[in-house]
Protein backbone atom coordinates (compact mmCIF):
# COMPACT_ATOMS: atom_id res chain seq x y z
CA UNK A 1 0.00 0.00 0.00
CA UNK A 2 1.35 3.87 -1.16
CA UNK A 3 1.99 6.25 1.37
CA UNK A 4 -1.04 8.32 0.79
CA UNK A 5 0.34 12.34 1.25
CA UNK A 6 -1.65 13.44 4.24
CA UNK A 7 -0.51 9.46 6.14
CA UNK A 8 2.72 9.71 7.75
CA UNK A 9 5.51 6.75 6.99
CA UNK A 10 4.67 3.69 8.87
CA UNK A 11 7.52 2.88 10.59
CA UNK A 12 6.50 0.59 13.61
CA UNK A 13 8.24 0.85 16.75
CA UNK A 14 5.20 0.52 19.23
CA UNK A 15 3.63 -2.79 21.11
CA UNK A 16 0.11 -2.90 22.51
CA UNK A 17 -1.25 -5.74 24.32
CA UNK A 18 -5.15 -6.10 24.74
CA UNK A 19 -7.25 -8.81 26.37
CA UNK A 20 -10.06 -10.05 24.98
CA UNK A 21 -12.76 -13.17 24.81
CA UNK A 22 -11.59 -15.90 22.54
CA UNK A 23 -14.73 -15.33 20.70
CA UNK A 24 -13.75 -12.05 19.82
CA UNK A 25 -10.54 -12.78 18.89
CA UNK A 26 -11.85 -15.82 16.44
CA UNK A 27 -14.52 -13.04 15.12
CA UNK A 28 -11.48 -10.72 14.37
CA UNK A 29 -9.37 -13.56 12.45
CA UNK A 30 -12.33 -14.30 10.98
CA UNK A 31 -12.77 -10.97 9.49
CA UNK A 32 -9.40 -10.36 8.85
CA UNK A 33 -9.13 -13.34 6.43
CA UNK A 34 -12.16 -12.49 4.39
CA UNK A 35 -10.42 -9.08 3.13
CA UNK A 36 -6.92 -10.67 2.80
CA UNK A 37 -5.17 -8.79 6.13
CA UNK A 38 -3.39 -10.20 9.07
CA UNK A 39 -4.78 -10.38 11.95
CA UNK A 40 -2.26 -6.73 13.31
CA UNK A 41 -2.80 -5.36 10.04
CA UNK A 42 -7.29 -5.72 10.07
CA UNK A 43 -7.28 -4.27 13.46
CA UNK A 44 -4.58 -1.20 13.24
CA UNK A 45 -6.75 -0.54 10.07
CA UNK A 46 -10.11 -0.84 11.70
CA UNK A 47 -8.70 1.45 14.81
CA UNK A 48 -7.33 4.06 12.77
CA UNK A 49 -10.42 4.41 10.92
CA UNK A 50 -12.31 4.63 14.15
CA UNK A 51 -9.63 7.10 15.80
CA UNK A 52 -9.63 9.43 12.55
CA UNK A 53 -13.83 9.95 13.06
CA UNK A 54 -13.04 10.22 17.05
CA UNK A 55 -10.83 13.18 16.99
CA UNK A 56 -12.03 14.52 13.96
CA UNK A 57 -15.76 14.99 15.86
CA UNK A 58 -14.43 16.67 18.88
CA UNK A 59 -12.19 19.02 16.67
CA UNK A 60 -8.99 17.39 17.57
CA UNK A 61 -6.11 16.78 15.76
CA UNK A 62 -5.12 13.32 14.38
CA UNK A 63 -1.19 12.34 15.64
CA UNK A 64 -0.58 10.12 12.79
CA UNK A 65 -2.49 12.50 9.81
CA UNK A 66 -0.20 15.78 8.82
CA UNK A 67 -3.00 18.62 7.80
CA UNK A 68 -3.18 18.72 4.09
CA UNK A 69 -1.07 21.92 2.56
CA UNK A 70 -2.86 24.51 0.33
CA UNK A 71 -1.16 24.86 -2.93
CA UNK A 72 0.79 28.05 -3.54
Amino acid sequence: MANSPVMKPSAKSEFMKIRLSSDEKEAFEQAAELVGLSLSAWIRERLRRVVIKELEDAGRPIPFVRSARPSQ
